[in-house]
This record gives structure tokens, sequence and C-alpha cells, in this order.
């Protein structure tokens, strides 16, 4: 949980549009659909109903902004009515390294908010769909692994920082993702997640030393390591092993008791 916020409060950490193009481990979700004022309601219905997803228990724990300076001037001031806990001036060197910014901007500022009320941050996704908002506000769940952000009236993007994560929150989000980029998603989504030959499980590539077998299964068969399972909706939040096992495993686990 910690590692979310000491990100957001490290000045090397950049978090820069196209958030879900600059990100490996991001979902993007469609709003706006349909014509007039139908488009601007549905954009908005489906940006709460994803957020009532994410933030199941209403609980916001960050929200940010950047703010660009030139000759000492902010090009868009923030002015968003929450409490402003720290503000990080971000490192220039790697914003320039990575070609993120024009070579006049002399400072950018990330303000940061702690322990967002969800009222308030509804009130905050109304303006920026409505695109009175400016700059865009991105809100973060340090327990979940991901900062969440509404880019204007057409979509969202959910940035992920745990494959695990990424894993649980896809299919709660699938019947909204943007059809331009779903086989993107599906394509990341076949790259960190396989299903195990023995068992059946799903699990995560990286924590299996076997391509074909999960954690569990290649240590009973073969003796690699064994996950330290620590099991949250009936899903290992290390490996994602489900708890299945094959009759073969049944029995071996059986023998050696």
């Amino acid at each position: 949980m910690n590692n979310m916020r000491e990100k957001i409060l490290d000045p090397t950490f950049d978090y820069s549009q196209p958030w879900f193009y600059s990100n490996k481990l991001a979902l993007r979700c469609e709003l706006g659909i349909g014509q007039g004022k139908e488009y601007f309601d549905n954009a908005l219905e489906r940006a709460m109903k994803i957020a009532n997803i994410l933030f199941e228990n209403k609980k916001i724990d960050a929200a940010f902004y950047l703010e660009y300076f030139i000759d000492g001037k902010a090009c868009e001031v923030g002015n968003f009515g929450i409490t402003i806990d720290e503000v990080i001036n971000l490192d220039m060197d790697v914003l320039h390294s990575i070609d993120l910014i024009d070579e006049d901007v002399e400072t950018v500022k990330r303000y940061i908010s702690f322990d967002v009320d969800f009222a308030v941050f509804e009130r905050i996704i109304k303006k920026q769909i409505d695109n009175q908002y400016s700059p865009l506000v991105s809100f973060v769940s340090f327990d979940d692994q991901f900062i969440f952000s509404v880019y204007d009236d057409r979509g969202c993007d959910i940035v992920f920082f745990s494959e695990n994560k990424y894993i649980e929150f896809y299919p709660k989000l699938e019947g909204y993702f943007l059809d331009y980029d779903r086989e993107k998603m599906k394509e990341t989504l076949g790259s960190i997640c396989h299903e195990c030959d023995e068992c059946g499980s799903k699990f995560i590539k990286t924590k299996s030393q076997m391509m074909s077998l999960c954690p569990e299964c290649a240590h009973i068969l073969y003796g690699y390591e064994k996950c330290k399972h620590q099991f949250k909706d009936g899903k290992c939040e290390l490996c994602h092993w489900d708890g299945s096992r094959s009759d073969y495993i049944k029995k071996l686990v059986e023998n050696n008791k």
C-alpha cells in the first residue's frame, strides 16, 4: 500500500498523458455514448459506475494534478476546492529525457491531496467531463494500486501498478472497454496471465518458474519454490492461484500427509 503513496511523492515518478499508451498495465474505458444531452448524461453515468467498481468502499486515498510553469507563472492553475497536502517539484531532467514537455517549461509541480471525500470526487469528475476543470485531476487507490484518470467526456484510463490487480479488475471493467483498444488490453492480459496445464487455474506468469504450471503445481510436482499464498476473494494476491487442484495433485498431497 505504501508503495503507491511513495510513488506519487517521488519527484522522478512520471504520470503524463497519454496514460493508456504510456503504461503497460492500463485499461481504457469509453464514457460518452449517444448524441447531444444523452451523450454527456451517459458519460457521467458510466464514469460513476466505473468509479464505484474501482472505489467500492468509497475510499479515495489521494488525488493529484500537475501545474506547468513558464516565466514563473502557471499555465493553468488548479482550483478544485480540495486541501493540498503536498507539493512536489518534479525532476525536470527526467521529464526532458523522455521528451514529455516543451523546452520553455521551467518547472512542473505535482499537487497532492490525501483522503479525498467521494462527494468531492464526483463533483470534480462531472466538471472534467463537462470540460470545465483544468488541469486534469487523477485519483489513487493505495490498496488496489491504481490511478484513475478521466481525460474528457470520451473516456478514462486506469493505470495499475500490480499485475494481480490488473487481472482482478480486467473482467470487472471489460463491459466498459473502448472497442478501439480492446485488442491491446486483451494482449496485455495474455502476456501476464496463463492457465495452468495441471489444475486449470489462472496464474501470473512471472510468479512461476515453469511456463505451463502455476506456482502451486510446480512446487508439488517438481519441488520449485512454494508461493506464500495470501488469499483474498478466493484468489492468491501474489500469484493469482485460485486453489484449484487436479485429481492427480490431490492424490499426491494426500499421500504426502
